[in-house]
This record gives structure tokens, sequence and C-alpha cells, in this order.
């Protein structure tokens, strides 16, 4: 019926729980509000305001005591949203989704069948991947996704959901296909002017450049593809070097998850890296070199204060791709044509690079 239906595991709860409280965060980030409440050992809740065909959701749970005590609330779970759209060829389908977040993902399964009723395994692929195309069937026209989560991954504490289970996304059909513009360009840009892991500088920035700039899907995958003992990246695109003695080279790969197929590789220097010394969050913000962003979240001018001149910025999206760039000196950047959501902001000074977060309301 495509309404979200979020389980716990009773044996995870906390002992004499007498009911689950359900969190659904609303219109603001991590705004989660109480949206039911069933007792315990119905071990689920669905959440009848819910259309899984329209947008992905994120829900958080907490247990209500025979005391009355309420616990902490659980991890943050984010449910899939499967998209259908028509192939650069004729006859392709490309599948699209927003992943699963709150358990690692081991495995996606592709899902078709004839009827959203009568789906059957069409394929599987790593928990990494965010998209799959397939030639057209005209017999079975529907599609939908289930996830497998890794078995190992049980952390302590309140869960919400049951790390055994698999779930599924919504179910789409290849009828409301639409026709959406491919990404044919990726270039793996740095915010630093000496883009070169080291002692001094751990992090670097990387964001990628796509073309054309009104690709439909403007969201990447970034990887290691060579020297995964060197530095680590993150989706973001922030890749951190690792302690090492012998120094080497580390080569990033950025990958369009729209089905064009379109990639991009960059090769960085990579010094040696002692170890011991932790690599803080923003390396490169000091005391000098600070900004501030307001109003947060902002609906249209976005201001940055800043105690040194500012020469540049940069906006990039929760994937780490360029959505805005001003190569001014402006204290105000109008982001009003962003779509909602979380951004990061790069501004360059004549100080240095700091890096801030806002959200786009």
């Amino acid at each position: 019926s495509n309404k979200n239906v979020i389980t716990w595991d009773i044996n995870n709860l906390p002992a004499n729980s007498s009911e689950v409280i359900i969190y659904k965060e609303g219109s603001y980030l991590n705004d989660f509000r109480e949206t039911g409440r069933v007792a315990a050992s119905q071990a689920q809740f669905i959440d009848v305001s819910s259309n899984s065909t329209v947008k992905s959701e994120r829900y958080a749970i907490a247990a209500v005591l025979n005391s009355g005590i309420i616990s902490s609330k659980s991890e943050i779970h984010q449910t899939l949203h499967l998209t259908i759209n028509k192939g650069i060829t004729d006859g392709q389908w490309n599948l699209i989704w927003t992943p699963y977040k709150g358990r690692e993902i081991a495995t996606y399964r592709i899902m078709r069948g004839a009827t959203p009723e009568s789906l059957t395994l069409l394929a599987e692929i790593s928990g990494m991947q965010l998209s799959y195309s397939n030639i057209a069937n005209a017999s079975e026209p529907y599609y939908a996704l289930e996830y497998i989560p890794s078995p190992q991954l049980r952390s302590s504490g309140l869960k919400s959901a049951n790390e055994d289970n698999s779930g599924r996304s919504n179910v789409v059909y290849s009828g409301d296909a639409r026709t959406i513009v491919y990404m044919n360009n990726l270039n793996i840009m740095s915010v630093e002017s000496d883009p070169v892991l080291n002692q001094d500088q751990q992090s670097l920035y990387l964001y990628a450049e796509i073309f054309p700039l009104n690709t439909t899907y403007q969201n990447v995958i970034w990887s290691i593809e060579a020297g995964s003992d060197l530095a680590t990246i993150d989706q973001a695109g922030r890749l951190k070097g690792i302690p090492n003695t012998t120094g080497g080279t580390v080569t990033v790969k950025v990958t369009a998850i729209d089905g064009s197929q379109t990639v991009a590789t960059r090769t960085f220097d990579v010094e040696s890296i002692s170890g011991g010394t932790s690599i803080p969050e923003n390396p490169i913000n000091s005391k000098r070199n600070t900004i501030v962003l307001y109003p947060n979240p902002v609906k249209d001018i976005l201001y940055i204060e800043s105690e040194t001149e500012i020469e540049n910025i940069i906006i990039l999206n929760s994937s780490g791709v360029m959505v805005k760039r001003e190569n001014q000196k402006v204290k105000e950047i109008n982001v009003s044509a962003l779509s909602l959501g979380v951004y990061f902001v790069v501004v360059q000074t004549e100080t240095g690079i700091c890096q801030g977060k806002f959200i786009r309301k």
C-alpha cells in the first residue's frame, strides 16, 4: 500500500519496555516529532501518513519503560526511494534510488515483474551502488528494490530495526518513466591550490564539476581506485590521509548515478604522515580564518561573515558536487534556486580556506 513500515527487535529494547514511540522528521532537518505510539510487543508500526512513492522519510524510535521513563532515541533510519527514467538508448530503463540509511547495506536486489505483487529477482548488486540500468521487458514493467543489511554490523544500544531483516522500496512502473538530462562529463577539482596530502595538510576538499549544468541527477559516488592504504574518502568528497611512512599516490574515482556511466579519476600525491596524530574535522580552519553563516536555515540570501577578506565561495551539495560558485569578493550569495536540503560552503579567504554547512529551506 506504499506505506512505510517501522520495525524493531523486541530483544534489543531495554528491559521492562511497555511501549515504543515512533518519531518522524518534519520539514526541518533533525526536527523529529512523535507520529505514533504502540505496544512494544507489536514489533512494528505502519505510518499511514506516508507515501513511499513520493519521497524518502527519516524515523527514530524510543522505548517507554514501565516506570514511565522514556529512553533516548535510536539511530535515525531513512527509507529507500526508487525512481525510474528512460535510458540513453531506446528500450532501456534506468533505476535510481536514495540509499537506505541507518544500517550498512550489503547488497541491493533488483526486483521485476508483471504486477506489483509478482516481483522476482532480476539482479543483485553491491550496497554501494545507487543506480541500475536494464533493457526493457514489456511483459514485466514493474520494478522495486530490496535491501539486505550487513549482518555483522550490530552495534550496542537501542536499534530501530532488526539487522537480520531485509526491506523493500516503493514499486515503480516503466510506463511512468520520464526523460531526463544525463551527465556527459565529470571533473574532479580540489579547493586547495596545492592538492597534496602531507603532515600539515591531512585532508583535501574535493568536489565534482558536472556537465551539462542542467543535469537532472546531480549526485555522484566517491571511491578510492588505487592507494586505499594511504587515504580514505567520504561521500561528500573529503579525502583524508592515513598515517604512513612511505608516501605514494592515491587515485580518486567519481561516478555518476544517473545511468550515464560517466566517471572521472584523478591522482593525488601523498607524503609520509606520522601516526598518533588525529585528523581534525576541519584542519584548515583557525581562529584567524573562520566563517559565520546566517540565517540558517536559509530561504533566499545567505550571508557570510569572515574575519578576513573573502576571495571566492563554492557551494557543494551533499554528494560533493559543485552547484554554485561566486568568484568575487562578496559577503552574500543568493541560494533561492537551490533545491531544499543540506549544503556545504567552502570559502577561500586571503588567509586560507574554511568550510561551513547550511540548510536550504
